[in-house]
């Protein structure tokens, strides 16, 4: 016979975490009766690094718009576990963080000090801790040393990193980013995928850009006519030239295949570039991720 164990001494089970994203038959039509999404069944686990691609108007940006309540569809969708609109979506916006294709759309105040902290003030904290979101949202995106310029003054890949700052300042679990290198020139857009490759946090990004796709994720959905039409490893889907071009899409010429350990050995050597700037994210253990 076994004996009892002790009342105080309980067998400690940590709690699965809940998938980033999950939709289960969502579907959006907008007011004038076009059908958007067509029953989106979808898992993102937390961690993951998910590019969304697809020709235009196949439903990526309003997808994206569905995961912090902007827009809301019928079916079934929850975002860390909550479902993204009435008593859950101020919890689900200072999770979620959504960073646009325009940065004009996120960057309206006099100074990017104040643009940086717009967020943070309006979660309620006090002028020092906001203070410390704003030197690190900025720190994180090569951008130290700005706060007190106007947006306006700023090139376009400055305000695109600004813009991801703003959401930065937020300490998202989920950075949701919509066309992050359109407009860029070369420079800029490598820099900008070198500080996405090195932040700790849940990724999913709609793209055009079939290479910046496969630098910054591990696994691409291919969207068209609102619903997921593949699902798998980035090197699976964006070197299977019959399947990108059923759905208009197409890799570069002469692209060249990097491998995932050369993607991750950037976003390595990113990341120890900006060593410090963002705090590391506590997991339910107590222990700071690694990878």
């Amino acid at each position: 016979m076994n004996p009892r164990p002790h009342p105080n001494l309980q067998e400690v089970r940590a709690d699965p975490l809940p998938a980033a994203v999950k939709a289960e038959g969502l579907r959006f039509s907008y007011p004038d009766g076009t059908e958007v999404l067509r029953g989106i069944d979808l898992t993102i686990e937390q961690g993951e690094s998910v590019a969304v691609i697809g020709p235009n108007g196949a439903g990526k940006s309003t997808l994206l718009l569905h995961l912090n309540g902007i827009l809301i569809g019928t079916g079934n969708l929850r975002v860390l576990g909550l479902e993204p609109r009435g008593k859950d979506l101020r919890t689900i916006r200072s999770k979620v963080g959504i960073v646009f294709q325009d940065p004009e759309d996120q960057l309206f105040l006099t100074s990017v000090s104040r643009d940086v902290a717009f967020g943070p003030n309006n979660m309620g904290l006090d002028a020092g801790e906001v203070a410390r979101r704003v030197k690190e949202a900025l720190a994180a995106v090569g951008m130290a040393g700005s706060e007190d310029r106007a947006a306006h003054h700023l090139s376009f890949g400055e305000k695109k990193r600004i813009a991801t700052a703003t959401v930065l300042a937020m300490r998202p679990e989920v950075l949701v980013l919509d066309e992050p290198s359109a407009n860029l020139d070369p420079k800029a857009r490598r820099r900008l995928i070198d500080i996405l490759l090195a932040l700790p946090v849940t990724k999913i990004v709609a793209t055009h850009d079939l290479p910046v796709a496969y630098e910054l994720c591990d696994r691409v959905l291919i969207l068209d006519r609102g619903t997921i039409v593949a699902d798998g490893p980035v090197e699976t889907v964006l070197f299977d030239e019959d399947l990108l071009a059923a759905h208009d899409l197409q890799l570069p010429y002469a692209f060249e295949k990097l491998p995932a350990r050369s993607r991750r050995a950037r976003g390595a050597a990113s990341a120890a570039a900006v060593s410090g700037a963002l705090p590391a994210r506590a997991t339910p253990g107590g222990q700071s991720p690694t990878g």
